[in-house]
């Protein structure tokens, strides 16, 4: 049987005292932070894990995957993993969607139920799992309370399951 040795990294500091509290703190962070990486690209679904402490003050990130144009795959264990490694509280969980439409998909819904499942089990807490995507501003014809609802999704250009309810 082998054995192995396991180090944790730490490879940037966030910014001291910063709360994530609110989805618009984790998208402007989004955007100041990980939307400049040098591994960051917009064509590609990446799915980032924000670390938090007890009073939801960002400690650092943790990048998951880089997908391709519509999907990235990850298993809890991997969005866990530098959560439980770092000894932290609690997680935001966040990806784009290069097509800019920050609506979620049936995969973004049952993802987010069996990563929620698995923070029960190891108690830390999900916040959120916010999706990115561009800001539209244009305005369109609303027929009805749900087109309303995925118009102001597309004009603040992100999805927040704890704000829809869905988590």
């Amino acid at each position: 049987m082998k054995s192995y040795m396991v180090k944790v990294l730490r490879i940037g500091e966030a910014e001291p005292s910063m709360r994530v509290d609110t989805p618009q703190v984790a998208r402007r962070y989004w955007d100041a932070v990980i939307k400049r990486q040098t591994w960051f690209d917009e064509q590609k679904e990446t799915l980032v894990t924000l670390l938090l402490s007890t009073r939801c003050t960002l400690e650092g990130y943790s990048l998951v995957a880089i997908g391709s144009l519509n999907e990235s795959i990850a298993h809890p264990r991997e969005i866990f993993r530098a959560a439980v490694a770092g000894g932290f509280y609690g997680i935001v969980l966040m990806h784009n969607h290069p097509s800019g439409d920050p609506s979620p998909s049936q995969t973004d819904l049952s993802m987010t139920r069996q990563v929620s499942e698995a923070a029960n089990i190891l108690q830390i807490p999900l916040f959120d799992h916010i999706i990115v995507g561009r800001r539209q501003l244009k305005s369109l014809s609303l027929r009805t309370r749900k087109d309303r609802s995925a118009q102001a999704t597309r004009r603040r250009g992100y999805f927040s399951f704890k704000e829809a309810g869905k988590l």
